[in-house]
């Protein structure tokens, strides 16, 4: 984990975007995650993205879905970094965007 934030995690609370992928499929959720990606203004440098979180009966979650999907925007340059986020009820991403020339 980078040290810069190894004591000070960021508050989903301070992203610039707040997506909710709840109750959406796979399909659903990477077409929203898309948009969001694309559209992104100036200034809007963080995202935080959530949706349920794995339970007993659950099955998969989007988690590996949207993990990859970050990741993928990582490597392509989009991403700066993110950060896995669990909390009592909901599961996500904090993702910190490159700045938009």
């Amino acid at each position: 984990m980078d040290e810069l934030f190894e004591d000070n995690l960021p508050n989903t609370e301070d992203a610039k975007i707040i997506l909710d992928l709840c109750e959406m499929t796979k399909e659903q959720a990477l077409k929203e995650m898309q948009k969001t990606f694309d559209e992104r203004e100036k200034g809007e440098d963080s995202l935080f993205v959530f949706f349920e979180p794995a339970t007993e009966n659950s099955g998969e979650t989007l988690f590996p879905t949207i993990g990859n999907y970050i990741r993928e925007h990582k490597n392509s340059g989009m991403v700066s970094h993110s950060y896995p986020v669990m909390q009592d009820n909901t599961a996500g991403f904090f993702v910190v965007f490159k700045e938009i020339s």
